[in-house]
C-alpha cells in the first residue's frame, strides 16, 4: 500500500532519523550505513506494519594518517620529524672536514628538525694534488673557510667557498664532497646528487664510496626518486652486507613505493643487526599497519617504546592501530598519552575524539574536536567530525554551524553537504535537504552514492517516484562500482518496486 507523505513523515521517518548512527572509519571519505530504505516496499514493513527506513549519513572523516618515519619519506601528518643522514666521509686532517649530519640511527621525534652538530671523524685522504697553473694554496684556503662556515651553521656561505675551491681545481674531490653535505642540509638535493656523483666518478683514494652512495641515496629519496635511491642502497649492500643504515633507508624507499613486504623484510634485517633499534621497530610497524596487520604493528610500536619510552610517534601510531581494530579504550589511552607528551598534538585530540565518538561518547568527542579547533581554527576535519558529534546528541543547529564552517573552509567538501541535508531532512525542511543533496551530487556525481540514496528516499516520500527511481539506480551503480555489494543488493528490491509502481500508475493513466 502507499503512504501519504505527511503521515509517513510523522509516523515513522522522523523518529527513525533521530535514532543513533552506526559509526566506523572506512578509507578517506567513509560513508555511514543505516537501515535499508524501502518506503514503498511491502517487504520492508516491520511487525507494526510500517516501513522501517531512514536516510544514510556520512561517517566521521577518517583518522589522521599514521605518523611516518623520518625523511626521506615525508609524513602526511603536518608535524615534522628530524631529518637523519648517513655519516659522511671526511677529508684529510689538514683541512679538518666535519660531517654534515648525525647518523641515520639517531632516534626521530615528531618535532621540527634541527641542524645537526658537526663532529670530527678519521681522515679520508690527503689533500689532492693540483694541476699545473692552478693555485692549490688558494683552493685549500677556500676549502678551510668553507669548513669553518659550515661549522658555524652558515651553509650558504660554505657552499660559496667550496665552489671557489672547485673553480680553482675542477677535480677537487674533497670540495665536491663537502659541498654535497652542505647542499643536502640546505635542501638542495639535486645539487647534492650532482656533487656526490662527481665524487663517485673521481673515486678519490681512501674515501669510502659506500658512504657516498648512502648519502646520494638519501638525496634521491628526498626528491621522490625512490628507484634511484634503492639502486644506491643496493650498491652499499653489495659491498657491506651488514650496513644497517642501508637496510633502513632501503626499507623506507620500498615503503614509499608501497612495496611493504620488501620494506618489512629490510626493517627485519636492521633488527637482526641491531635488536634494540626503536627506529626499525617503528618503521616496520608503519609498514605492517599499511597492509592491515594491526596486531603485529601494535607489537612493533610497543617494542619501540620499550627501547625509547618517549617515542611519541610510536604511542600515537599504536593508538591508530587500536582504533582500526575497534579497541576504543586502548586507543583513547594511547592518544591521551600522546597528548600528555605534547599538549598541542592536534592529531591526537582529533583521533581521541574519533575513538570517543565510535565508543558512543559524543560529549567527550565534542570536547576533543573543540580542542583541536582551538589549536587550529582552520582544521576542516575537526569541524566536520564535531558536526557529527553534535548531531549525535541532538544539537542540530550546532551541527549545521559546523558543516557550514567546513564548507566555508572547503567548498568542495561533498560529505558536509550530505550531512547537512540529513539534518534538514530530520527537521522536515525538504527543500533545503534536496538542495544540499543536489549540491553534493553536483560536486561528485560519480561517487556520491549516499547523496543519491537520500535524495531518492526524500523524493519517494514526496511522491516523486520517477526521480527517486533514477537516483536509486545511480546509487546502485556507484555501490557496485565501489564493490559495496551489500548496499547494491539492498537497493534492488526498491528499484524493482518503484518500477512496478510507476508502470502501474502509467497503466491507470492510460485507461
Amino acid at each position: 500500500m502507499d503512504y501519504h507523505p505527511n503521515s509517513l513523515w510523522k509516523s515513522w521517518v522522523k523518529p527513525l532519523l533521530t535514532s543513533s548512527l552506526l559509526l566506523c572509519v572506512l578509507g578517506d571519505k567513509a560513508v555511514l550505513s543505516q537501515t535499508t530504505l524501502q518506503p514503498f516496499s511491502s517487504s520492508a514493513q516491520t511487525q507494526t506494519g510500517k516501513p522501517s527506513s531512514s536516510p544514510h549519513a556520512n561517517k566521521p572523516a577518517p583518522q589522521e594518517s599514521t605518523e611516518e618515519a623520518p625523511a626521506p619519506i615525508r609524513t602526511p601528518d603536518p608535524r615534522k620529524v628530524t631529518i637523519p643522514e648517513a655519516k659522511p666521509t671526511t677529508p684529510s686532517p689538514a683541512v679538518k672536514v666535519k660531517p654534515a649530519d648525525q647518523p641515520v640511527q639517531a632516534q626521530p621525534t615528531p618535532k621540527s628538525g634541527t641542524t645537526p652538530k658537526a663532529v670530527k671523524t678519521p681522515p679520508a685522504s690527503a689533500p689532492p694534488t693540483v694541476k699545473k697553473g692552478n693555485e692549490p694554496q688558494q683552493a685549500l684556503i677556500h676549502l678551510r673557510q668553507g669548513l669553518e662556515k659550515y661549522g658555524q651553521g652558515n651553509f650558504k656561505a660554505a657552499v660559496a667557498d667550496y665552489s671557489k675551491a672547485i673553480q680553482l681545481h675542477e677535480d677537487y674531490a674533497l670540495a665536491y664532497l663537502n659541498r654535497g653535505y652542505a647542499h643536502r642540509i640546505l635542501g638542495n638535493n639535486s645539487s647534492a646528487i650532482a656533487d656526490y656523483t662527481k665524487v663517485i666518478q673521481l673515486n678519490p683514494p681512501k674515501v669510502e664510496l659506500t658512504k657516498i652512495y648512502l648519502n646520494r641515496g638519501l638525496a634521491f629519496a628526498a626528491t621522490n626518486d625512490y628507484k634511484a635511491a634503492i639502486n644506491d642502497y643496493n650498491q652499499v649492500l653489495q659491498k657491506d652486507t651488514n650496513n644497517a643504515e642501508a637496510y633502513l633507508n632501503r626499507g623506507r624507499a620500498h615503503a614509499a613505493t608501497r612495496n611493504h613486504a620488501a620494506a618489512i623484510q629490510d626493517f627485519g634485517q636492521v633488527l637482526k643487526l641491531n635488536p634494540k633499534s626503536a627506529l626499525a621497530f617503528f618503521n616496520r610497524g608503519v609498514a605492517r599497519a599499511r597492509v592491515g596487520d594491526h596486531s603485529t604493528a601494535i607489537a612493533d610500536y610497543t617494542a619501540a617504546l620499550k627501547t625509547d619510552p618517549t617515542y611519541i610517534a610510536a604511542v600515537y601510531n599504536r593508538g591508530i592501530a587500536h582504533l582500526n581494530q575497534g579497541d576504543h579504550p586502548a586507543a583513547v589511552t594511547d592518544f591521551t598519552a600522546s597528548i600528555q607528551m605534547d599538549a598541542k598534538y592536534t592529531a591526537a585530540y582529533k583521533n581521541r575524539g574519533m575513538a570517543h565518538l565510535k565508543a558512543g561518547n559524543p560529549q567527550s568527542a565534542i570536547a576533543d574536536f573543540t580542542q583541536a579547533i582551538t589549536l587550529n581554527a582552520n582544521d576542516v576535519s575537526a569541524y566536520y567530525n564535531r558536526g557529527i558529534a553534535y548531531g549525535a546528541v541532538g544539537q542540530d543547529e550546532a551541527a549545521i554551524a559546523d558543516y557550514n564552517q567546513v564548507l566555508t573552509l572547503d567548498p568542495k567538501y561533498t560529505v558536509a553537504y550530505t550531512n547537512r541535508g540529513n539534518i534538514y531532512f530530520t527537521q522536515g525542511k525538504h527543500a533545503e535537504a534536496l538542495q544540499a543533496y543536489t549540491q553534493a551530487i553536483k560536486l561528485a556525481p560519480n561517487s556520491s552514492a549516499t547523496a543519491y540514496n537520500n535524495r531518492a528516499l526524500l523524493q519517494a516520500i514526496l511522491g516523486q517516484r520517477e526521480p527517486a527511481l533514477s537516483d536509486y539506480q545511480q546509487a546502485a551503480k556507484i555501490y557496485q562500482k565501489q564493490g559495496l555489494s551489500q548496499d547494491y543488493q539492498r537497493l534492488q528490491p526498491l528499484i524493482k518496486e518503484l518500477k512496478n509502481k510507476i508502470n502501474k500508475q502509467k497503466g491507470q493513466q492510460s485507461n
